[in-house]
C-alpha cells in the first residue's frame, strides 16, 4: 500500500485513497502500517459485514461480481449461485458472460466453491474461458514433455539393439 501511494503520488501528484476489502476469515487488519520511520494509512473495509445484495442488485457487472466477496463465509455457494444468475440476466453477450464467469470462477476458487456452469440458461463455451485456455496449455506442455522421454527411450532402445 505504501509502494503504490508513493508511486501514485509522483506520478500524478496526488495522495490516493487506499482502501483495503477484507473478504478472510478472522479479524480484519489494522488500517495502519509502521515503521521505525513512516507511519502509512489506509481505509479497511470488512466484507463479511456487507450485504452481498448492495452489489448484486447492480446492473454493472463488475459491481455484481463483487458481490462474491461481501456476507459470510458460510453462505458463499448461494452468493455465488445469486451472482451468476444476476450476470445472465444483465449480460446478453455470450463472450462476455464468458469472461465474467472467468472472474466469478476465480472468486468462488478464493472461497473453495466449485462453479457449475450448466444449470445457466445461457450456454457458455468453456473452451473460451481462460481457466479452459490456461488447463490445455499445461496439458500440451506436459504431453510434450512425456512424448521427449518416451522418444527418447525409444531411440536408446534402438540404438543398444542396433549395436
Amino acid at each position: 500500500m505504501l509502494i503504490y501511494s508513493i508511486g501514485i503520488e509522483e506520478k500524478f501528484g496526488k495522495v490516493p485513497t487506499q482502501i483495503v476489502l477484507f473478504a478472510g476469515k478472522g479479524n480484519p487488519p489494522p488500517s495502519v502500517f509502521r515503521t521505525e520511520f513512516t507511519t502509512h494509512r489506509f481505509k479497511v473495509v470488512d466484507m463479511k459485514k456487507i450485504d452481498p445484495d448492495e452489489f448484486i442488485k447492480s446492473e454493472k457487472p463488475e459491481e455484481v461480481i463483487v458481490g462474491i466477496l461481501a456476507g459470510k463465509f458460510k453462505d458463499k455457494p448461494q452468493i455465488i449461485e445469486r451472482v451468476k444468475k444476476r450476470i445472465v440476466e444483465i449480460v446478453k453477450n455470450e463472450k462476455e458472460i464468458a469472461k465474467y464467469i472467468d472472474s466469478i470462477s476465480f472468486l468462488a476458487g478464493l472461497f473453495d466453491v466449485k462453479i457449475k456452469v450448466k444449470p445457466m440458461p445461457i450456454e457458455v463455451d468453456i473452451r473460451k474461458t481462460f481457466l479452459y485456455k490456461w488447463g490445455k496449455e499445461e496439458g500440451l506442455k506436459e504431453g510434450e514433455q512425456r512424448g521427449i522421454v518416451k522418444g527418447l527411450k525409444e531411440g536408446l532402445k534402438k540404438a543398444i539393439l542396433s549395436v
